[in-house]
């Protein structure tokens, strides 16, 4: 783990414990159990984003949840956790690319690729295995999708 980002960790989860932070605390010791998990499985990799984005996503997903159940005590508490997460998350993550980057890069790949343009729908395996491979980390996968959806088609 970047040791100014576990050092920031471990001050932070004893002020929220000093301070009986229970919902930040939750956060905390979540964002601290994923960085130690995959500190572990991932010896010398420093991108810890990877770590932290499967957090977001969990609680993107839970706070939906909650709210087409009519739960929103529990997503208000997801929120606050998003919120602690995304705090930590933007400090290891590396610039996201925007929509229009993305949309030139596809472009540009599938302008380069004749047996992709010719595939349609059926080369947007290639496309993403391309992004996977040149842009990891650097973009949004759903919003990836919908754009090579839109240039295949």
């Amino acid at each position: 783990m970047e040791t100014n980002l576990k050092t920031e960790v471990l001050e932070d989860l004893k002020s929220a414990m000093r301070n009986k932070e229970a919902g930040k605390l939750e956060a905390i010791r979540a964002v601290k159990a994923a960085l130690d998990k995959f500190e572990k499985e991932n010896p010398g990799d420093a991108n810890y984003a990877k770590a932290l984005k499967p957090l977001v996503k969990q609680r993107i997903d839970s706070i939906e949840q909650f709210k087409k159940a009519g739960s929103d005590d529990l997503a208000k508490k997801e929120e606050v956790e998003l919120a602690i997460i995304n705090d930590y998350l933007v400090k290891v993550q590396p610039k996201q690319m925007t929509k229009e980057e993305i949309e030139t890069a596809v472009k540009a790949f599938v302008d380069g690729n004749q047996d992709v343009q010719a595939a349609g729908n059926a080369g947007m395996g290639k496309v993403m295995s391309h992004f996977k491979i040149n842009y990891d980390g650097l973009y949004d996968g759903k919003e990836l999708s919908s754009i090579v959806k839109s240039v295949l088609s």
